[in-house]
């Protein structure tokens, strides 16, 4: 039976196994994947229409990751050419998504909002306790720090589902990763939580030359040097993204493929 990442057949995975296997298959199709998400990074620049192939471009390396684990042959041209044809359900996906954020911030405000008039009806904001105060500041802090972080595992696979799945359409593709998540939140967030280490370092990387060089050219008014630093910092973002998102979305395909087989069963075989 067909081999990959040390396991016989396409059996539930353990959170180590599927960063282990990103990392491998990252490794194995550098060149390709690194080539689509630079460009993929690229196309992000131009509004719209641009955003609409560069989320194309990015789904394109989690089809061709799960084709490679599932043991399917597609050429890439032909698989660009299925996902190319979703772009604009992609953007529309994505557009459901910002819209779904933003009410639920708007929902959280409005509930911290009535819990401030609340303390008050009651007297706290007369006769303040701060560790009281503390510990409701916080406990709010937390309670929507894990709401967002739950609601974020349980769209993590959306745009795999709408890349590789025939007539997901875009609320399908978020109604399909919310199902195909469902008991596995915590699993996930111990997978996304392991893989933000391994990427952390190259961020914090990226992000110290950025505020090197943002200090540099408050230091210096030369306009000329102010322009080549702005664009050496877009050059560091868009070298950033492409190099760690191939990584994140193979990671989403190994997720989709692991939750298959958890919750429906599907019979795969990895290839080697």
């Amino acid at each position: 039976m067909p081999q990959a990442f040390g396991i016989s057949e396409f059996k539930p995975l353990s959170v180590g196994a599927v960063v282990t296997g990103a990392v491998q298959l990252y490794r194995d199709n550098f060149k390709q994947y690194l080539k689509i998400a630079f460009f993929s990074t690229l196309w992000l620049i131009v509004p719209v229409f641009g955003w609409a192939k560069g989320l194309a471009g990015f789904a394109l390396i989690s089809r061709l990751a799960f084709n490679e684990i599932s043991g399917k042959s597609e050429d890439e041209q032909v698989a660009r050419s299925i996902v190319d044809q979703r772009k604009w359900t992609f953007l529309g996906a994505l557009l459901l998504l910002f819209l779904f954020y933003t009410l639920f911030y708007i929902g959280a405000i409005s509930i911290a909002l009535a819990l401030g008039f609340m303390f008050g009806a009651l007297g706290f904001a007369s006769n303040p306790n701060p560790v009281f105060t503390a510990l409701v500041f916080l406990l709010a802090f937390l309670v929507t720090f894990s709401a967002i972080l739950w609601i974020v595992t349980r769209f993590f696979i959306q745009d795999v589902a709408l890349a590789i799945e025939d007539g997901s359409g875009a609320s399908g593709s978020l109604k399909r990763s919310w199902s195909l998540t469902k008991g596995s939140v915590f699993r996930l967030q111990l997978v996304i939580l392991v893989g933000t280490l391994i990427t952390g370092p190259f961020v914090l990387i990226s992000q110290g030359v950025s505020f090197a060089f943002q200090s540099f050219s408050g230091v210096d008014a030369n306009p000329l040097v102010a322009l080549v630093l702005s664009f050496a910092l877009i050059g560091i973002t868009l070298t950033n993204s492409a190099l760690l998102s191939p990584f994140w979305q193979a990671i989403k395909a190994l997720v989709y493929a692991d939750l298959l087989t958890r919750r429906e069963g599907v019979d795969l075989e990895l290839r080697g």
